[in-house]
């Protein structure tokens, strides 16, 4: 990932299926095959799992999920809490989100935005803050774009889970939260790639 080009590769599907799947919890979820997803389907419920259980989401919750792809977080936390919001710059992707919400949970409100994650958008689609608001923030392993945390930081969200999918912006971005005011209260590390130098490693922010 960190030798992605930064135009667009131009490809041709020669065989097999348009849509991939998932299913968690009994929820099968389909996106299709350009989007993105953890390939480790053993761990993934412990991952998905263990990052509700850190958020403590509440069914008066708003689900805020930034980076969202075709919805995993935010789809397998919906039966949680009261609203969710997934803003993602991959098209299909958040059509494939779109189309499993209506599914899944009809007339629940469940709304997708596409875009890039920028500050800008940030303070002009996300909601009016609250302390119902819990926020999954889980960027590409270059890290978040700049301006991106100090925006989200300003906001008086309940909780903040940041993950990170390998250890190389840690440091920095953590620093950022904490001159921002929030403090690092819990980190889980998940071990998603065996056998790689990779690491997941979710941590929780708070005020």
């Amino acid at each position: 990932e960190r030798e992605r080009p930064e135009k667009k590769v131009a490809f041709k599907k020669i065989f097999g299926p348009d849509v991939m799947d998932v299913t968690i919890d009994g929820k099968k979820m389909l996106y299709p095959i350009t989007a993105f997803s953890q390939v480790n389907l053993s761990m993934l419920e412990i991952f998905i799992h263990t990052a509700f259980q850190i958020l403590e989401l509440k069914n008066t919750d708003t689900l805020i999920d930034l980076y969202c792809g075709y919805g995993l977080f935010g789809l397998s936390g919906a039966e949680h809490c009261a609203r969710v919001l997934g803003i993602d710059y991959a098209g299909e992707a958040i059509q494939s989100a779109e189309k499993i919400a209506a599914h899944l949970y009809p007339g629940k409100p469940i709304r997708f935005i596409r875009g890039d994650i920028t500050p800008e958008l940030l303070r002009s689609r996300l909601p009016m803050p609250s302390p119902d608001d819990k926020i999954i923030l889980d960027p590409p392993r270059s890290g978040c774009f700049p301006g991106i945390i100090e925006t989200l930081a300003s906001r008086k969200a309940g909780r903040i889970l940041h993950i990170f999918c390998g250890t190389d912006t840690m440091k920095k971005e953590l620093s950022i939260w904490q001159s921002n005011g929030w403090t690092v209260e819990k980190i889980v590390p998940i071990d998603l790639f065996p056998g790689s130098i990779n690491l997941e490693t979710l941590a929780l922010l708070k005020r």
